[in-house]
């Protein structure tokens, strides 16, 4: 049995653009909390999601890039939750929208974030490091690519995480 790697890319470049710190009369304001730092608690909380008991099922097997977007509710719950790419894999895409629907760590968002704030969580499932590899510079080049192809696209927070597949 082919062991899956499921890898998904905590994509930087739009927290980056998002990161800078606010200026003001030579007074620096910095949000409490950082957008990287809440682009890596989402990440995380997202690998912990993918990792979950029935998360990633051992009979599960293919490789693909899952993008999945949403919003946040008032009570901080994952809300509008919607594939933005298919991962060619009906599988993979289910456990991608469920690992989402699961995330518990957007009850605190970093400050000027407004409600409408759109995230994108990028997964990638690969069963090889070769696959991976080349799934994470397509999905680095598509990135760029959205990022550079609207100003609305740079203030998504997209992030990602790296479930282990069990060596059983």
């Amino acid at each position: 049995m082919n062991k899956i790697v499921a890898l998904t890319i905590a994509t930087a470049l739009s927290a980056t653009v998002l990161a800078g710190p606010v200026f003001s009369q030579n007074i620096v304001v910095t949000p409490a909390t950082s957008h990287e730092a809440f682009v890596t608690k989402v990440s995380d909380d997202l690998n912990r999601q993918l990792n979950r008991r029935g998360g990633i099922d051992r009979n599960v097997n293919g490789d693909g890039i899952a993008i999945v977007r949403f919003e946040r509710d008032a009570s901080g719950d994952p809300a509008n939750v919607r594939m933005m790419r298919k991962s060619g894999r009906t599988s993979l895409d289910r456990i991608a929208l469920k690992s989402v629907r699961r995330l518990s760590s957007l009850d605190v968002v970093p400050s000027g974030v407004t409600a409408e704030q759109t995230y994108q969580a990028n997964i990638i499932f690969a069963t090889s490091h070769a696959s991976k590899d080349d799934l994470e510079r397509q999905l680095a080049r598509e990135e760029a690519a959205r990022i550079a192809s609207s100003p609305a696209e740079r203030h998504v927070f997209a992030f990602g995480s790296a479930p282990s597949r069990p060596t059983s």
